[in-house]
């Protein structure tokens, strides 16, 4: 066990003491942006912080309230699917030119693996399995605290931003405590960019966005005291110096991507929907307007700076459309049934999901992810959920592939959850909840 694992052990433990299962979840909220990182290491096997959460988050939600019912089959069709594929994929293709895991990206695809049985494979469906069955047990369940998302997104920004702030005053930051994940060694080297505790300056922008999103659309819509709010804009500010100081392209397609988007909807509410504009969306409207006349020319600066490290490395740009290109080849070669997880890597989560989960799993998927966006929308409060989901998509599409990331599918298991509230349906009772609540009705009845 890592240092950063006894920290997390006794952070859960206190969690479960003082508030038993929602205690377990918010530590494994705080956990999300040490993905990156080890709390436990068997071999080539590690283990998170999150998911060293869900080990004991997820028994006792399903020991107290049975097997869920999240309203849909499409998480047990993803997970049965992904298994199977899994199962036979590297031995109904073996040998078959793939992208493996275990070094960089830039280097991986000047030399191709050939396809076989590794323990990624076990890794990446068990992370996977986790996940969703997190997503089902969080669309039945009280525990979906509207404080418990925003955690994730504090505790990753605070700590970054210290990390940001001792690079600045020149002390040295204790990498040895973040930096300890076996699988991420070949990321682990020196870079005029901040990767903060994570493994690379990519996931740190990636996670930027996310929060400074998440946050933004949280003091604009929930009710918060001014206090709260200056504090979140805060911390969105220092969230837009890390994308900064990261130098991400990664961040910076997925903002542009969203910020378009966000600008055609907004569009259509007001033009065909006939939807109005409320004095804070107007305000809003105006800040924004004024920041962006304001920073334009250090933005347009970030943008050619970052534009002219990559073309000036070459090897970055080179090897993850190279990877790309190979991810799509080695979906075609497979007829579209995809490899297995753990099976291949890509810079963009589409081609990922094509190349090892297939059509189907990749169908699947895209399906779970709109309907929790759809319900995440319907309810004000959920929003900035729904928000931070639709931009870590668009990053992790852009060029950040990580299907078992645990800020998504948080996100989209507080989002799904909304669905039991706006098409009329109650909540789920447990077999456990129904069977208490027949005794006390016999008990009470003369």
């Amino acid at each position: 066990m890592t240092t950063l694992g006894l920290i997390f052990v006794v952070a859960y433990a206190l969690g479960f003491v003082f508030g038993r299962r929602v205690g377990l979840l918010a530590v494994a909220a705080a956990a999300v942006p040490f993905n990156d990182s080890s709390a436990i290491i068997f071999g080539d096997i590690t283990i998170s912080p999150f998911y060293l959460g869900m080990l004991a988050y997820l028994p006792l939600t399903y020991l107290r309230n049975g097997v869920p019912r999240p309203g849909s089959s499409l998480p047990v069709l993803l997970g049965v699917w992904a298994t199977a594929i899994t199962l036979v994929g590297p031995a109904l293709f073996a040998g078959m030119p793939v992208v493996a895991s275990g070094m960089g990206l830039d280097e991986q695809v000047s030399r191709l693996s050939e396809l076989g049985y590794t323990s990624s494979n076990f890794a990446q469906v068990t992370y996977l399995l986790l996940n969703l069955a997190l997503l089902v047990a969080l669309a039945s369940s009280q525990d979906t605290k509207r404080w418990i998302p925003p955690i994730a997104a504090v505790v990753g920004t605070l700590v970054a931003t210290l990390a940001w702030s001792f690079e600045k005053a020149g002390m040295e930051w204790p990498d040895e405590i973040f930096h300890n994940n076996t699988r991420n060694a070949y990321a682990y080297v020196a870079s005029p960019r901040l990767a903060a505790q994570f493994s690379e300056p990519s996931h740190l922008g990636a996670f930027a966005l996310t929060s400074a999103v998440m946050l933004t659309a949280i003091a604009l819509l929930q009710e918060t005291r001014p206090v709260a709010k200056v504090v979140l804009l805060a911390l969105v500010a220092a969230d837009v110096v890390l994308i900064v100081e990261s130098a991400s392209a990664t961040a910076l397609g997925g903002a542009g991507i969203f910020a378009l988007i966000a600008i055609l909807w907004g569009l259509y509410r007001m033009t065909i929907k006939g939807g109005r504009v409320s004095p804070t969306g107007i305000l809003t409207v105006l800040v924004f307007a004024a920041f962006t006349i304001l920073l334009m020319p250090r933005a347009v600066a970030l943008i050619n700076d970052v534009v002219e490290y990559k073309l000036a490395r070459g090897t970055s740009i080179r090897g993850r459309g190279s990877a790309d290109a190979s991810g799509w080849r080695v979906f075609l070669d497979s007829g579209a049934l995809g490899v297995g997880l753990g099976s291949n890597r890509s810079s963009s989560l589409l081609i990922l999901l094509l190349s090892a989960g297939g059509l189907l799993g990749t169908l699947l998927f895209l399906l779970i992810m709109g309907r929790a966006i759809r319900d995440g929308l319907r309810e004000r409060t959920r929003i900035p959920w729904a928000a931070g989901l639709v931009v870590l998509l668009l990053a992790e599409f852009f060029s950040y592939a990580d299907l078992v990331s645990p800020m998504m599918w948080l996100l989209a298991g507080f989002c799904w959850n909304a669905s039991a509230v706006f098409e009329g349906r109650p909540k789920q009772v447990s077999r456990v909840q129904a069977r208490s609540q027949t005794d006390t009705q016999l008990v009470a009845e003369p």
